[in-house]
């Protein structure tokens, strides 16, 4: 697999795409999907997307079955990074369950919220669970 992720990518860029791109790139650096050679991180500008017929970042090329599938969806290409390490039902929950639908709405949310509102969406959420850590 290949990903091509913006070379401005930025947790506060003004871009999506470059926000989007930094958070697969933090999360792909957190699983260690390079070091396990699930994956192949290519850090592209806008003219060299553009010339190598992407367009759009980040964006996940997968070969199928002798096809080449793209995804631009940066939940999908994290969903596919877990999966491809093995960690998809310890990092987003087993398939079809109540805890994969909490997390994948948690998630979507980063792209709709505010900073401010998202953490006050989490604290009140989390203020209702018990935690055991030792």
């Amino acid at each position: 697999m290949k990903c091509f992720l913006s070379q401005s990518a930025g947790l506060l860029a003004d871009s999506e795409s470059d926000r989007f791109s930094k958070y697969v790139q933090v999360f792909g650096n957190y699983i260690r999907a390079e070091q396990r050679k699930a994956i192949s991180f290519m850090v592209v500008s806008e003219s060299d997307a553009k010339s190598m017929g992407i367009e759009e970042v980040p964006q996940l090329i997968k070969e199928q079955e002798s096809q080449s599938v793209k995804c631009s969806n940066w939940i999908s290409i994290m969903q596919e990074l877990a999966k491809a390490v093995y960690l998809e039902d310890v990092l987003f929950g087993k398939k079809d369950s109540k805890e994969r639908a909490e997390i994948e709405s948690f998630i979507e949310l980063v792209t709709r919220m505010k900073v401010d509102e998202l953490v006050a969406h989490v604290n009140g959420h989390l203020a209702t669970r018990m935690f055991l850590v030792g």
